[in-house]
Parts: C-alpha cells; sequence; structure tokens
C-alpha cells in the first residue's frame, strides 16, 4: 500500500503542553500548522501563526496563509 498522502493539521492553542503533544503525535507526515495568540518557534516546516481564534478577521487572514502553501485543511484541533 502506497504512503499516504500529507494532510493539513491545523491546530490552535499548539503553544500549551496539549497543543504540542498533539503536534508531536500528528505532525510527522502531515503539513502542519500550529496557531497561537503569540508567534512561537516552529521547526523547520511547519508554519507557525499568531492569531486569536474569537476573531473573525483575524481567522480569515489565518485561512489564506494556510491556504498559500497547502490547499484545504484536512484536520483542524481546537
Amino acid at each position: 500500500m502506497p504512503p499516504a498522502a500529507p494532510r493539513t493539521v491545523v491546530i490552535t492553542g499548539a503553544a500549551g503542553a496539549l497543543g504540542q503533544a498533539v503536534a508531536a503525535e500528528l505532525g510527522p507526515g502531515n503539513n502542519l500548522v500550529l496557531i497561537n495568540r503569540h508567534l512561537a518557534e516552529a521547526p523547520h516546516g511547519v508554519l507557525s501563526l499568531a492569531a486569536d481564534v474569537t476573531s473573525d478577521t483575524a481567522m480569515a487572514h489565518a485561512a489564506s496563509l494556510i491556504a498559500r502553501p497547502f490547499g484545504s485543511v484536512e484536520m483542524l484541533v481546537h
């Protein structure tokens, strides 16, 4: 069976312990996007965005930044 194509996984609250654990589990083999209120350093190949998830404007902007390199989002962890 051929390997599965990478999925785009977006994790909000990614700077917290739970967000980091989810990122470690889901990250390998996938396109990983981390969203947090404050910009955090991310490993090479991981997109890190600063956005307030309670702001429609901020999330629309984040969605456009995610769509450029990855297209659609297959998984959202909030």
